[in-house]
């Protein structure tokens, strides 16, 4: 992805290491959205956090201007632009980034429109009439000195026109190309991270289907008598047989009939010709993956308020934050824990219960 030329700088002040380590998180998320967020020095920084009643040194702040972001429970008698509110959650710290950068530009714009009237001042000077008929040339040039307005904003209006040029120049192709080098190499170690947490996850699963294939066999064979115990209907999306034959066993301990599909087409193909009260989605597998899935799922009307529980070994809260954006429900890391998938059947189902009896109503 393209990063956007401009830069804002972000300047961490005396946070505790909880929260500068939620932050730092991300700041590097947000970069992997468009959003070109940095840390840097006070110095250089658009935007300041500070904690509580940190003091803030304003002679220590960007000359061209800045903006203080105040983490606080409540309401501070310290300064501040935007408050940042405890406790620490992703998307409440990527929303007050976006408000400060927001109201940073909209100073920005503010400033920009009371400098267009002193560019045009002189020329209007130049063209009045009475100017040309004194007999001394030198006053014209005295004048602007003698009314003491326009000067001192000429003077204001410099370092204003100035500030884009230096912010500018800080970002050089060799540094450009260096960053895109890293990303990649991290992208890369990422990717390889993943596919040995998968597999993983796939393994400890294809156990605990092993454990279960007595009881597998025995359930098959009463399916038909037994239809009529399963409340509801899951929809389980995963390329992993191991995983799909795992959630089986558990869904039918929960009462819940399953139908599958292995990748995120399939998905699609089978919420067009059924109806599911509840679907598990894994977020990485061939073709479009989980979280694209996720998103066209929610574009169909039935399944606005169905439940759509994402299945990952990533356990990052950055990608809890991308299943949540994307229109998830909750999260479940793999390998799937038993005694934790139950509990999320039970308020899913509960949830589900309420909401068709509302309906119903």
């Amino acid at each position: 992805m393209a990063k956007s030329e401009s830069v804002t700088g972000i300047c961490l002040h005396q946070l505790i290491a909880r929260e500068e380590a939620v932050i730092k998180r991300v700041i590097a998320f947000s970069g992997a959205q468009g959003r070109n967020y940095q840390l840097t020095e006070m110095q250089q920084a658009q935007i300041v956090i500070v904690s509580d009643d940190t003091p803030v040194d304003f002679a220590a702040l960007n000359p061209q201007g800045s903006m203080i972001a105040r983490i606080t429970a409540a309401d501070s008698d310290q300064p501040y632009d935007v408050l940042m509110a405890r406790p620490l959650l992703v998307t409440r710290v990527m929303r007050t980034l976006d408000e400060a950068s927001a109201l940073l530009k909209d100073v920005a714009g503010a400033a920009d429109e009371i400098a267009e009237p002193v560019v045009s001042e002189p020329a209007e000077d130049a063209d009045a009439p009475a100017q040309p008929e004194s007999p001394v040339t030198a006053e014209p040039d005295a004048e602007p000195d003698s009314a003491g307005e326009p000067s001192p904003e000429q003077e204001q209006t410099a370092p204003v026109s100035a500030a884009p040029a230096e912010t500018e120049v800080s970002d050089s192709p060799e540094t450009r190309d260096k960053e895109q080098s890293d990303e990649a190499e991290e992208t890369e170690a990422v990717a390889e991270a993943e596919q040995t947490e998968e597999e993983e996850a796939d393994s400890v699963a294809a156990e605990a289907m092993q454990e279960g294939g007595d009881d597998s066999d025995a359930l098959a064979e009463t399916d038909n008598q037994t239809d009529s115990r399963f409340h509801h209907k899951a929809l389980v999306v995963d390329d992993s047989a191991a995983i799909r034959k795992q959630l089986e066993l558990e869904l039918r301990d929960a009462g819940i009939s399953a139908d599958f599909a292995e990748d995120g087409e399939q998905a699609l193909e089978k919420v067009a010709a059924n109806r599911y009260d509840l679907i598990f989605l894994d977020i990485i597998m061939p073709g479009i993956d989980g979280y694209e899935t996720c998103r066209q799922l929610r574009l169909r009307s039935e399944l606005k308020k169905t439940p759509i529980i994402m299945l990952s070994a990533k356990t990052s809260p950055l990608d809890e934050v991308q299943g949540v954006i994307a229109g998830a429900s909750t999260y479940l890391t793999k390998p799937v824990k038993s005694e934790q998938l139950q509990t999320t059947l039970k308020r899913v189902s509960m949830w589900i219960d309420n909401f068709q009896g509302a309906a119903a109503r």
